[in-house]
């Protein structure tokens, strides 16, 4: 598996990795396992940089079938990121007698070859994209002079498989310049890289190299590993605490401690605050934070949250498509703040509140009672919608946890349903459906709540807060809450950074925004009417600042009141609802 090569250089300290040299050809030098059952295929990975610019050409070969004939998808769109191809340059064939033509489709390339014989294709990857690094650019194919970051969803050609074949794939990294770091879904420090399992987990791979501090640490004894670049607010310590106390808290939570290799990257946007993102893919993990960024609540729940998402819906067969964001996504939200309060990252008050929050959203969201079929049909169109399959889905977990753990008289929660559902992805056959998420909760309900269920996932009812979900210490009281109310266009504000359509009386436009200002900077908790806006204007007399509150008309909202005399000392009970059911505990 490893380059014949000497080993890095390393400075430092033992555990960690400043720099290290593959500044030499090792392609003919790799040494890989026998191949095992499944299709062959092999990446090798060429950096050129030259005249201040980055490109990476990247070969790409396969054991052609016998009919001579296979197709190359080429990434088109991904995370709301269209026009993908354009980052692919220079697409040739290299075997002999090996032609590639155009199909119907700009994402589909047709490969005709001898029948039976190895089949090699290259092509020049480039960064197509110019502005900030932020939210949305993330996703596309960063290359710079002095790193790049690559996701095989939108860097890689690869041959059409199903996404449940088996494959044995080589990853092989020629002449990065020295000094350049390299981390991978299936490597850190290794210049050859083998990966034989299912091919949607070479699909779903990340690949990171350049000025990255690389560390080595281990959870529950098994290896876990960091990329990290910038400066922050925190100290690469403190970063990998945090990390290494999250997955150590879901993994114990699983039961699940079968990783053999984990990777964590975390890198800067541009922006100076107010922007996170993580994603979870294949034995790893990527976040970027702006670069004032703290170890906050919200740092902390995107951590909690994509670390989730290894099981759910990962180890749970997959599933695909906006139809089963309520149960992925909406479930994770759920859980997000209960692997923070286990982690002992959350206060009990803290949880109070923050299931206080969420339920604001929910109930003051103008589509919470949207069918799944209509926001499974206009999620991609239209921005406005992208947060309801998280509220609905969390609102349908908490119902549902409850309405388990009393069914059960304890003995079984949510947590039972979830870990039955890794149990029925162990089996590459099983993918998560709609259909079939129904017939296993339904399997802890009575008749009469299953119809229930159908109807809040399918059909968009509301969904109702059990009065005692949090615990004896906590009562649900009617709350008047204002409405979220922007008081201009949101989609000119997201899309144009211009303010449009100001509402007169509005909260905009008593602090004095007006149509046509141009705005340079955005700070906006979205259905959050309790959280300051925060714009910047470019004027010509300079930049100018507002804030204010975006208070509509006020609405009756259920919240939890936590009792007033709660102390964890005096009070230890008050937080059964939110530890493991008696069956669980057992284990």
């Amino acid at each position: 598996m490893f380059c014949k090569n000497p080993p890095p250089g390393r400075i430092g300290l033992p555990t960690l990795v400043l720099f290290f040299a593959l500044g030499h050809t090792c392609f003919g030098q790799c040494t890989f396992p026998d191949p095992g059952p499944g299709k062959r295929i092999k990446y090798l990975f060429e950096p050129i940089i030259s005249a201040g610019k980055t490109s990476m050409r990247i070969t790409l070969e396969f054991q052609g079938a016998g009919d001579g004939e296979a197709e190359l998808e080429v990434p088109s769109d991904y995370a709301h990121q269209t026009d993908l191809g354009k980052a692919f340059t220079d697409l040739k064939a290299l075997s002999q007698e090996t032609t590639i033509s155009e199909t119907a489709s700009p994402s589909r390339k047709k490969v005709h070859f001898p029948p039976n014989t190895l089949v090699r294709v290259s092509y020049v990857l480039i960064k197509d994209w110019n502005g900030p690094l932020d939210s949305g650019t993330r996703f596309r194919p960063i290359l710079e002079p002095s790193y790049f970051q690559l996701l095989a969803d939108t860097a890689l050609i690869k041959p059409v498989f199903k996404r449940t074949a088996m494959v044995d794939a080589q990853f092989v990294w020629e002449h990065l310049p020295p000094g350049w770091s390299l981390a991978t879904s299936f490597g850190t420090d290794e210049a050859c890289q083998h990966f034989h399992g299912l091919w949607h987990r070479v699909t779903t791979a990340l690949f990171v190299g350049g000025d990255y501090r690389i560390y080595r640490r281990s959870v529950n004894e098994k290896p876990l590993n960091f990329a990290i670049r910038g400066k922050w607010r925190f100290t690469d310590e403190e970063w990998i605490s945090r990390v290494q106390e999250i997955i150590a808290s879901e993994r114990t939570f699983w039961h699940d401690n079968d990783f053999p290799y984990y990777l964590v990257t975390l890198a800067p946007f541009d922006q100076e605050g107010g922007s996170t993102g993580g994603s979870a893919y294949t034995d790893s993990f990527m976040m970027h934070l702006s670069r004032n960024a703290t170890l906050s609540y919200v740092t902390l729940s995107i951590l909690a949250h994509e670390t989730f998402h290894i099981w759910n819906p990962y180890k749970m067969g997959g599933g695909r498509g906006e139809a089963l964001y309520w149960f992925q996504e909406g479930f994770t939200v759920y859980y997000t703040d209960r692997m923070l309060f286990r982690a002992g990252m959350l206060s009990f008050p803290e949880y109070v509140e923050r299931t206080n929050e969420k339920l604001r959203q929910y109930e003051l969201s103008p589509a919470k009672n949207i069918s799944n079929r209509d926001l499974t049909a206009r999620y991609e169109k239209e921005t406005s919608l992208n947060q309801v399959p998280y509220e609905n889905g969390m609102m349908v977990a908490q119902w549902l946890d409850w309405h388990i753990r009393q069914h059960s008289g304890n003995r079984a929660s949510l947590d039972t349903m979830m870990f039955e559902l890794v149990r029925y992805g162990k089996n590459p056959r099983f993918q998560l459906t709609n259909h079939g998420l129904l017939r296993i909760a339904g399997q802890y309900l009575t008749r009469n709540d299953r119809r229930l269920l159908r109807r809040f996932v399918e059909d968009g009812e509301t969904i109702p807060v059990p009065e005692s979900v949090l615990g004896p210490c906590v009562h649900l009281e009617t709350d008047a809450i204002p409405e979220f109310e922007l008081g201009m266009d949101p989609e000119m504000l997201r899309g144009k950074n211009v303010v449009a359509n100001v509402k007169s009386g509005s909260e905009a436009f008593k602090a004095g925004l007006r149509d046509g200002q141009k705005i340079i900077r955005t700070s906006v908790y979205w259905d959050d009417a309790s959280k300051l806006v925060k714009l910047t204007v470019r004027a010509a007399d300079g930049d100018h600042a507002f804030e204010y509150y975006p208070r509509g008309p006020l609405r009756n909202i259920p919240q939890f009141h936590l009792d007033p005399h709660y102390s964890p000392a005096s009070t230890p009970g008050c937080t059964t609802t939110l530890q493991p059911a008696a069956q669980e505990t057992r284990k």
